[in-house]
């Protein structure tokens, strides 16, 4: 099962914020029970509208804003003398990174009458790949020139199908990080790090960022060794920053670091200030000076998109030895799944434009112009998008979806497993079938990245 969520968007006020009225749908995912937010719609009542829990002392070393270019070269510099570079992270594989070039192995459908899903995908460690759905398995051994299907591919799916990562969230005073919160347990830091959202006011979500040592309880101010988000509401709209934002994902990064999913509704996003919370006093908008700092002008400046101008998701590197954030980017997409690299590449599964200047992706296998499936590829150190192209056929109409909510890593290959109710999907390689077996079809695209 995965977690579902509906959001019906209401009105947008002049700042950008949305006014959400949210379908909250609980169901079971692995390892998480998801719980309904605290909005009238999801059954609650009388909603307690400002609280902050948190409030602890930090320390913010000048080399940790990077105000400047100059700042940011000389926090680089400081970096390599202690033989780790932040914006360097491929290091840790040992050979410099490939240059992606990219070709398109297999493009597949998988499915027949009714509604099919490609739900898991898989790379072994000799190059086979699988990928599954409900009651098939499909496998391609080494050098994918043959392929074997087990079950059968026109089993029907019923379960809620989504591209996004499962949302953490509740209610600002139920909210716990052992429960509400994405948490990755790093073994090489011995540090655990939680990523969720908060409902820190009816009309506003805020994330919240928490690292201690692993099995501490992470809620108690005494036991982080950092905290960065976590926003009063009173003190968001002080700064006219009252768009919704959300953690979704931590994960690991090369060379030790820790990667950041979050997302925002609109520009006026906390997500684009410094988010470390260095001050127990912040409280009100004279307070909170951190909030006048735009990522734009420090760890942002210069990479893909330095600030989120719409709705957006942001990507950060967040670096456990300073205590601090020293890398970001901001995708004029909505959140998605990823994977990563040996080279600290991320890799997205569809294809994204980007604001002031517009550019849209390329089109480098002639699929459909209308697919908004693809690959992006961001680059390690956030500057550009190595691919950035489209994959997919034309695919659209009420209750159809086209979207690829799996994605496999390894060596040079990546797998993308999804959807799609396209009939012009270009097929290409050794097929598990080369038409849509009608509705939504399981699509499986394999990508060799490089010779």
């Amino acid at each position: 099962m995965i977690y579902s969520e509906l959001a019906v968007e209401l009105d947008k006020n002049r700042y950008g914020r949305s006014l959400h009225s949210q379908i909250c749908v609980p169901v079971t995912a692995l390892l998480l029970t998801a719980v309904c937010s605290g909005l009238a719609g999801c059954g609650r009542g009388n909603s307690p509208l400002d609280k902050d829990s948190l409030g602890t002392q930090r320390d913010l070393t000048p080399t940790g804003i990077g105000a400047t270019a100059s700042a940011r070269a000389d926090a680089n510099q400081e970096s390599s003398l202690r033989g780790t570079t932040p914006w360097l992270p491929q290091a840790e594989a040992g050979t410099p990174a490939p240059t992606i070039v990219p070709s398109l192995a297999v493009v597949t459908y998988v499915g027949g009458l009714g509604n099919q899903y490609i739900r898991n995908v898989s790379i072994g460690d000799d190059g086979s790949v699988t990928a599954e759905g409900k009651g098939f398995r499909i496998v391609y051994p080494q050098g994918l020139a043959s392929v074997r299907v087990e079950g059968d591919v026109s089993t029907p799916d019923t379960e809620a199908y989504s591209d996004k990562p499962p949302l953490y969230k509740e209610w600002n005073y139920n909210w716990k990080s052992a429960k509400h919160a994405k948490k990755f347990d790093d073994p090489r830091s011995g540090l655990s790090y939680y990523f969720g959202t908060r409902h820190v006011h009816a009309n506003l979500m805020q994330p919240t960022f928490l690292v201690c040592k692993t099995g501490k309880n992470c809620d108690l101010s005494e036991n982080q060794e950092a905290r960065m988000w976590d926003w009063w509401a009173s003190v968001a709209f002080d700064k006219s920053l009252g768009a919704d934002s959300r953690g979704y994902d931590v994960f690991p990064l090369p060379n030790g670091l820790i990667g950041l999913k979050g997302w925002t509704d609109g520009g006026n996003s906390t997500l684009a200030r410094w988010p470390v919370r260095d001050d127990p006093n912040c409280k009100n908008a004279a307070t909170c000076p951190q909030l006048d700092i735009r990522l734009e002008d420090s760890i942002s400046k210069g990479t893909f998109q330095g600030a989120p101008n719409s709705l957006s998701t942001m990507y950060m590197v967040y670096d456990p030895t300073q205590k601090k954030p020293v890398l970001a980017t901001f995708l004029r997409s909505h959140v998605t799944n990823h994977a990563v690299d040996a080279w600290g590449r991320i890799y997205l599964p569809k294809g994204i434009g980007r604001a002031f200047p517009t550019r849209d992706p390329e089109n480098i296998f002639g699929h459909s112009k209308a697919a908004e499936t693809g690959l992006f590829v961001l680059s390690h150190d956030f500057t550009t998008a190595e691919v950035n192209t489209r994959i997919g056929g034309t695919c659209s109409g009420d209750g159809k979806q086209q979207s690829f909510a799996a994605l496999a890593q390894k060596g040079n290959l990546l797998v993308l497993g999804g959807t799609t109710c396209a009939t012009d999907l270009a097929v290409t390689g050794t097929t598990v079938q080369t038409k849509n077996g009608g509705q939504q079809d399981g699509m499986l695209v394999i990508v060799k990245l490089w010779e």
